[in-house]
């Protein structure tokens, strides 16, 4: 039986998209910053006064449960994800310069509630530059129901050949969700 893809993204997916990218790219953070003022942040070590674990936080938004997330979601102003040398590319496009023992590796991700076999078939009709130098893999998170979708490249490949890569990309899943909804009759 095919996987069912989503709906339209809501506040709820928002957030689950959200801590899907902090839960799978090592050493992010992720605030969530509600309208009345208060705010949650999330790291990777957690258990101090003013921060969740990553994995906490994702242990709450899978149960639901108290507090019930859901309508949570829908009071959150703002979530941003954080960390050293993270820097937000816009359109949920993020990236960070990984130092590695072959030299260092720029990375940028984002997150789909696409099904990961179709994710694979978009990325694989998507140009990815010069020479296929940029790699793409992906992080599925099956609890969430979300794909994190890594981009890249050795020190070669410039940021911002990177980051158009990873926008196009980014722009077919959304443009594969937004179809998706735009055809199912429940979404009406």
């Amino acid at each position: 039986m095919p996987s069912r893809e989503p709906l339209v993204v809501g506040a709820f997916a928002r957030l689950r998209m959200a801590v899907a990218v902090a839960h799978s790219v090592a050493g992010l953070t992720l605030e969530l910053r509600f309208a009345d003022g208060t705010s949650v942040r999330a790291g990777p070590h957690g258990g101090t006064a003013g921060e969740l674990g990553i994995c906490e936080l994702r242990a709450m938004v899978i149960g639901g449960g108290c507090p019930p997330w859901p309508v949570l979601a829908d009071r959150i102003e703002h979530l941003r994800l954080g960390g050293a040398g993270v820097v937000d590319h816009g359109g949920g496009l993020a990236g960070r310069v990984v130092p590695g023992p072959d030299g260092t590796r720029r990375e940028v991700w984002f997150p789909t509630l696409l099904a990961p076999t179709t994710v694979r078939d978009l990325l694989h009709a998507c140009p990815t530059g010069p020479d296929d130098c940029i790699d793409a893999s992906l992080r599925v998170d099956g609890a969430l129901g979300v794909v994190t979708v890594v981009c890249s490249a050795d020190e070669r490949v410039g940021a911002p050949q990177l980051v158009e890569s990873a926008r196009r990309a980014s722009a077919a899943c959304f443009v594969r969700e937004l179809l998706h909804a735009a055809s199912d009759p429940a979404a009406s």
